[in-house]
């Protein structure tokens, strides 16, 4: 085999390994049974955590333990602090075992613009979006140091009922490069209009 063979071999071989998406991981947050508390007549579970892993589905949190020994509907009400190194644009939610998803609220705190949200058509779960402003420093965004506001309530419909949720960063903001090119390929759509016009 031939050194250049051998090169282009390695090449295409790295270039794979790059392109292959690393294994996700799975953290878990059991939620305690005694931490359940009435507020405003709804069974609430109050969480403060910390999100420093990968985005947009790599890595995902598992909240176990979400049905309140009560029985009740169950509130969850969390403030998610990002120390990764991204910007988060979405929030996604699924629950296992949950149905009648309600009163979904999530805004970056500080902002308090509430963040638009779409219900999963196969599963009782949201995914939540800042709303594009075409400013690439969009400030409902969640950028690394700020923390994210997330509640819902749900029914419990059977056992267990596990939470798996996680941010995404894709939610479209445009970036200048993209807002220039834009203008580019309009201000040429609009000259040739004109020059097909004028004959």
């Amino acid at each position: 085999m031939s050194i250049k063979v051998r090169l282009l071999l390695a090449a295409l071989l790295f270039a794979a390994a790059l392109s292959t998406p690393a294994l996700g991981a799975t953290y878990e947050v059991q939620l305690d049974p005694g931490k359940w508390c009435n507020i405003d007549g709804v069974c609430t579970y109050d969480l403060e955590l910390d999100w420093p892993y990968r985005p947009n589905g790599v890595d995902v949190w598992l909240l176990c333990g979400c049905a309140p020994p009560s029985g009740q509907d169950p509130r969850i009400r969390q403030d998610v602090y990002n120390s990764s190194e991204d910007t988060w644009t979405d929030w996604h939610v699924a629950i296992e075992n949950g149905a009648n998803l309600r009163d979904v609220r999530v805004y970056k705190v500080g902002e308090g613009t509430l963040w638009p949200y779409e219900l999963l058509p196969d599963v009782c779960g949201f995914f939540a979006h800042v709303i594009t402003s075409g400013n690439p420093q969009n400030p409902m965004a969640v950028e690394p140091g700020a923390t994210l506001h997330v509640e819902f309530v749900y029914d419990v419909a059977g056992t267990p009922v596990n939470i798996t949720q996680y941010p995404t960063d894709w939610y479209a903001i445009p970036e200048p490069s993209s807002m220039a090119a834009l203008a580019v390929g309009l201000c040429g759509a609009v000259c040739g209009a004109r020059r097909r016009f004028k004959k």
